[in-house]
């Protein structure tokens, strides 16, 4: 099991791991090279692309043993079984109810609904766990990210805001947890960041452009910031005046020389598993997942997936995954720990 193998990693002097957030709100990123675990993987499932079409994928939930995905390609959300066959699907492209623009995020609930955040229509739609549409919430925030809560409310982000907020349905805000002015201060498009689901409500969020990550308890106080080992700081934002239409218009990118950092994030009760962004010009095959003890923010180790991931979930020693090599699939691997402690994993 990999959360027992990572807590043969501990100190004798680590901090017990619970649901409240310990620690100071600022860790020090260690400076030693990762450490990798040794151990092999094992296929259990990967989608068959003459029996299961994805187009393009690249979020992905994990709800009740099944996979959910979103297809950009036909706009359809898809829910595939652990043996690969297609359970069913719903949705069609559009901006109608029942349809979808550009799904930016999929999250269940704990009655297993599946809560499915569409901002250009600026709609929220809940399927139900066999595919049928129950409601939608309309004309409501922006809500890039969500993450439904149980009492109700939900975690979302509006990409207006560069922080998450706890809402209710009707989009009024009823918490927006305080960041440090690093983090609240931060200009589009370099606020890019993902809300993954913890345990009792509670959130971690993480930056497509740096590798600092959040851990925010249910009650939406005192969130505790850290930085990953990569030590990857936010890149500074490029503005650029132009002249569309006659009009005088300012763009903004981030600098072209920055890399993207995180890709996706899992938390599995003690671990939060964080998948990298492959760097510019690195040709190997393989993915970094750096691991991360939820209750401190202190790294653990980091593990070498067997493809390039695109997004991953994590429950124990199962990685779900969508991988694109050569065409895009679903699949799960089963990670079994070696017999002589830590190495690097050959590539």
């Amino acid at each position: 099991m990999i959360a027992s193998r990572l807590g043969s990693l501990q100190s004798s002097a680590a901090l017990a791991v619970g649901l409240v957030l310990t620690g100071v709100s600022h860790s020090v990123a260690p400076s030693k090279p990762r450490n990798w675990m040794r151990g092999t993987w094992s296929i259990i499932m990967r989608t068959d692309p003459t029996r299961v079409r994805i187009g393009s994928a690249q979020i992905l939930d994990v709800v009740n043993g099944l996979i959910v995905t979103y297809d950009y390609d036909d706009h359809r959300v898809k829910a595939i079984s652990r043996s690969g066959s297609l359970v069913w699907e719903t949705g069609s492209p559009g901006l109608q109810r029942g349809q979808f623009y550009n799904v930016s995020d999929i999250r269940h609930d704990a009655s297993n609904n599946i809560w499915i955040a569409d901002p250009i229509p600026r709609r929220v739609t809940i399927i139900s766990p066999a595919g049928a549409i129950l409601r939608s919430y309309d004309n409501s925030p922006n809500w890039w990210r969500v993450v439904p809560r149980a009492d109700s409310q939900l975690w979302g982000l509006d990409p207006n805001q560069v922080t998450p907020a706890i809402y209710d349905t009707s989009g009024r805000v009823s918490s927006r947890p305080s960041f440090s002015s690093r983090l609240s201060g931060l200009e589009l498009p370099s606020n890019n960041l993902t809300l993954t689901p913890g345990p009792r409500d509670s959130i971690l969020v993480t930056y497509l452009w740096s590798d600092r990550f959040v851990l925010i308890g249910g009650d939406g106080k005192n969130p505790h910031e850290y930085r990953g080992i990569a030590e990857q700081e936010f890149p500074s934002v490029v503005r650029t005046p132009r002249m569309i239409a006659g009009k005088s218009v300012t763009t903004l990118q981030v600098d072209s020389s920055s890399q993207r950092v995180t890709r996706s994030a899992s938390w599995d009760g003690p671990y939060i598993y964080i998948l990298q962004y492959p760097k510019q010009g690195d040709i190997d095959t393989s993915s970094t997942v750096d691991i991360y003890r939820s209750g401190t923010g202190a790294y653990v180790a980091s593990l070498a997936l067997p493809s390039r991931a695109l997004a991953i979930s994590v429950k124990s020693d199962e990685f779900t995954a969508i991988v694109n090599d050569p065409t895009p699939s679903l699949c799960i691997w089963k990670w079994k720990e070696g017999s002589k402690g830590t190495a690097k994993v050959t590539r």
